[in-house]
């Protein structure tokens, strides 16, 4: 016999007196001819008191290895924990090409005026180059990610090319020449938008290269339309300025007062990537739906009649944005019965979720001021698991803010998220677990008594923190070996003189005590014989109970239990 609760431990004492009082001398033989039936207790046979251990809440609510419901360690508080599946979300914008038209050649002609030096010498004085420029247009249709454009992040190559033509002069020296870009360029060739080149000689016919790499590119909102379907586009016109002073270096003219060179600039665009883009980017962002499977709970939670009234159930949500974006969270949690279309939903939201940062919330009614979590308010979560539900599912929507970002484009961003769900068993007036179990193996000692009714009296110390109706039913051992109730008996409870009353809720320090009576009657004679034990319903309530939790530390007691057998015993010593 396994005594595996204080709400049974009555039982102990019924079957092991019964036991005492069924001895036999073996050194005779009282199996020939004798009738060994006798009579004991007359009206009434009583066992002297006794009682059980403090038993504590864990002997009784068992948490085993792998079930939901688990012992804080240091604490003993009950706690319910269950781990969801983590899961991945990628985020990309496309890349989007930019497009250049050809750029003109620009054409100027260079005249030197001939003129002597101090030792009578032909020279030429230098010329200025006129300030000239060529404009040339870079397109782009942009991803529908792109909401609003501030820069883009590019690899432009400029590659400039200067020649000239002249049939008397066969070198120039290009003293100072500068090519000039836009405020809104950005090169680290250019100093103070400029590429300056000093003392160069260009040679006739030869031409002369130089390049500018171009890392970015400011934008303006004037640069871009908006399309009918709600994209942009991008119209940027880039004006490259040309200044500089040239000397003849080389001439074979020997009289005329005049010399020119006929100069023709080109400029041609070597590499043209969009890499990154800053300003308002809102990619779909997928969160990965999620379900919490509650699967291993004790018994005592699986009962239909269970309902929990927690005070702060919390949902722990583990979100590492590794994009560059930050992000608003909404979805729903959903509670499903797969036996029954009832559900519960409650909406959550996350607000702000930082960029390139992997942050911890806490989603509860009230803030248990988790170090490193962030607490999100959520006043409704108790409803989710108000009832056992199988699962929970995760419903999320994630939106990227108007706050402006900068994101390569083609890149795999990952966010990663990560829930759980932690509920104290911290309740309020409403919680009704029910503890179901069942004492048997009577029947093989109860077979050797005639015994029209049985009572267990007593007091339960209670300190627990929950009210206690018990309820027993019979049960026998049929013909296939399975326990079915056994109808010949009749079992009351009677608590503090009620029938089905209350064994009042206790605090830890003192606890409740209640009388206790339970009467096992037979109706039908005979049944106690095949009578092999019970099961016994719990049903545990926090009515009236302030600010209840349940603790491994707290205990219930049975003392002063007598067994009474009203009417006396018959024992059959044949058997």
């Amino acid at each position: 016999m396994k005594l595996k609760t204080p709400f049974l431990a009555f039982s102990l004492f019924a079957s092991t007196s019964l036991i005492n009082y069924s001895c036999i001398d073996h050194d005779y033989d009282l199996t020939k001819n004798i009738d060994l039936t006798i009579s004991i207790g007359g009206n009434e046979f009583a066992i002297p008191a006794g009682k059980t251990e403090e038993i504590a809440l864990s002997k009784m609510l068992k948490v085993e290895e792998g079930e939901t419901v688990k012992i804080d360690s240091v604490s003993g508080d009950y706690y319910l924990l269950q781990q969801g599946e983590p899961s991945k979300s990628e985020v990309t914008v496309e890349d989007f090409n930019l497009a250049s038209p050809t750029i003109e050649p620009i054409y100027e002609t260079l005249n030197f005026k001939r003129s002597e030096n101090s030792f009578g010498e032909a020279t030429f004085d230098p010329t200025v180059l006129p300030e000239i420029k060529s404009t040339f247009e870079i397109t782009a249709n942009l991803p529908k990610e792109v909401k609003s454009l501030s820069y883009i992040e590019v690899d432009i190559e400029l590659a400039f090319n200067f020649k000239y033509q002249s049939s008397q002069i066969q070198q120039l020296l290009a003293q100072e020449l500068n090519i000039i870009l836009p405020s809104y360029i950005v090169s680290s060739d250019l100093t103070n938008q400029t590429k300056k080149i000093t003392n160069t000689i260009i040679r006739n016919n030869e031409p002369y290269s130089t390049t500018i790499s171009i890392q970015g590119i400011k934008i303006d909102s004037n640069n871009l339309t908006t399309n009918a379907d709600g994209t942009l586009s991008l119209q940027l016109n880039i004006d490259a300025n040309y200044t500089g002073t040239f000397s003849v270096e080389e001439c074979n003219a020997t009289s005329d007062l005049y010399v020119s060179a006929n100069m023709e600039i080109n400029t041609t665009v070597n590499k043209l990537n969009a890499l990154a883009v800053t300003g308002i980017i809102k990619p779909d962002i997928e969160i990965a739906n999620n379900r919490f499977e509650l699967n291993n709970l004790p018994d005592y939670l699986t009962n239909q009649d269970v309902r929990l009234d927690l005070v702060n159930p919390m949902v722990l949500i583990d979100i590492n944005n590794g994009t560059p974006i930050s992000a608003d969270i909404n979805g729903n949690f959903t509670s499903i019965y797969t036996n029954d279309t009832y559900t519960v939903t409650v909406p959550f939201a996350i607000p702000d979720i930082k960029a390139n940062l992997a942050q911890a919330y806490c989603l509860s009614p009230i803030n248990p001021n988790l170090a490193n979590n962030i607490w999100i308010e959520t006043p409704e979560l108790p409803t989710l698991i108000t009832r056992i539900p199988n699962y929970i599912d995760v419903e999320a929507n994630a939106v990227a803010s108007n706050n402006p970002s900068t994101i390569e484009l083609g890149k795999k961003y990952v966010i990663e998220t990560n829930y759980r769900i932690c509920a104290p068993f911290a309740y309020g007036e409403n919680m009704n677990i029910v503890y179901t179990d069942t004492i048997k193996g009577w029947q093989e000692d109860l077979k050797k008594y005639d015994v029209a009714q049985i009572n267990a009296t007593g007091y339960a110390i209670n300190k627990i923190p929950l009210n206690l109706n018990i309820t027993a039913t019979a049960v026998r051992v049929n013909s296939l070996g399975e326990l079915e109730t056994l109808q010949g008996i009749d079992v009351t409870v009677t608590i503090d003189n009620v029938v089905d009353g209350t064994i009042e809720a206790g605090d830890i320090q003192s606890g409740s005590k209640s009388a206790f009576l339970i009467e096992l009657k037979q109706v039908v004679p005979g049944s106690i014989k095949q009578l092999d034990g019970l099961i016994i319903n719990a049903y545990c309530n926090s009515t009236d109970v302030k600010n209840g939790y349940l603790n491994a530390h707290q205990t219930f007691q049975l003392t002063d239990v007598k067994l009474k057998a009203p009417g006396g015993l018959i024992i059959d010593l044949n058997q």
